[in-house]
C-alpha cells in the first residue's frame, strides 16, 4: 500500500509539473525535469541496500542557482527484510566561479518501511577541466558521520545524439552507518541516447567495492557488486 502511495504521489507531482509548464503557469525562468529508472539492485556509497530490482523516480524544480526535488526508491519485494523503500527531499544551491562550480545542499532521507530517517548537508566543488574532477563533503548530523567523495568522469561521443560516459569515484566513510572508518570505490559506464530534444534514455552498468570497516564482516560487512539498469530523463 505504501509503495503504491509513493508512486502515485510522484506521478501526480510529475503530471502536475508538466501541466503547469504546458499552460505557462510557472515563470519562464523556472526549469522542470524528472527521471525514472529501474536497476537490478540498489547500490549506494558501497552499501548494497537492496538485492531486489528497484524502481527510482525523481522530480526537480530549478530556479536560478537553486534546485529542489523529491526522489523515491521502491524495491520489487516491498516489505521484505531489506526495508529499502526511500523518499528523499533535496535542496541544492550551485554557483559558477570561473571553471569551478561551488555547491551546497541538504538532503532529508526518509525510510518509511524501516520507520527511520536521516539528515545530511554537503559542500562540494567540481571543475570544468579534463576528466571533470570533483570533491564533495557530506555530514550527517543525525547519525553523526561524515563521507567524502572524490570523482572523475569523461564523455566520449559515439555518434549524433549518442555518447559513452565513463565515471569513477572513491569515497571515505567515517562512522556513517558503520562504527569505524572505511570507504568504497566504483566505476560506471553509461550510454545516453537522446531520443528527442527533451527525452533521454540511458542504459548503464556499474561496479562497486567496499574497503576498510565498510568491508569488515564485523562492521559494514559489504561485498563487491556489479549492477545495471535503464533510466529515462525528461526536461520540460
Amino acid at each position: 500500500m505504501k509503495k503504491a502511495i509513493f508512486l502515485w504521489m510522484l506521478g501526480l507531482i510529475f503530471s502536475g509539473a508538466a501541466f503547469a509548464q504546458e499552460k505557462n503557469l510557472l515563470p519562464k525562468d523556472v526549469e522542470l525535469s524528472g527521471d525514472w529508472a529501474v536497476y537490478d539492485k540498489y547500490v549506494w556509497r558501497g552499501f548494497t541496500l537492496d538485492e531486489d530490482p528497484v524502481i527510482q523516480t525523481g522530480v526537480y524544480l530549478k530556479y536560478g542557482n537553486a534546485t529542489a526535488g523529491i526522489w523515491n526508491s521502491n524495491d520489487s519485494a516491498y516489505g521484505d527484510a531489506a526495508n529499502s523503500a526511500e523518499l528523499d527531499y533535496l535542496f541544492d544551491y550551485t554557483v559558477q566561479a570561473g571553471k569551478a562550480a561551488l555547491s551546497a545542499g541538504y538532503t532529508y532521507y526518509n525510510f518509511p518501511a524501516a520507520s527511520s530517517s536521516s539528515r545530511e548537508y554537503y559542500l562540494g566543488i567540481s571543475c570544468d577541466l579534463p576528466f571533470a574532477p570533483g570533491v564533495t563533503y557530506y555530514h550527517d548530523y543525525k547519525e553523526k558521520g561524515d563521507y567524502i567523495d572524490a570523482n572523475i568522469s569523461r564523455s566520449f561521443p559515439v555518434m549524433d545524439g549518442v555518447s559513452l560516459d565513463i565515471s569513477a569515484h572513491a569515497g571515505y566513510n567515517s562512522k556513517l552507518f558503520i562504527a569505524g572508518k572505511g570507504g568504497d570505490y566504483a566505476v560506471k559506464a553509461a550510454a545516453p541516447v537522446q531520443l528527442t530534444g527533451s527525452l533521454t534514455v540511458t542504459p548503464n552498468f556499474g561496479y562497486s567495492a567496499a574497503a576498510g570497516d565498510l568491508k569488515n564482516k564485523n562492521d559494514g560487512n559489504q561485498s563487491s557488486v556489479t549492477y545495471g539498469g535503464l533510466s529515462l530523463s525528461y526536461n520540460f
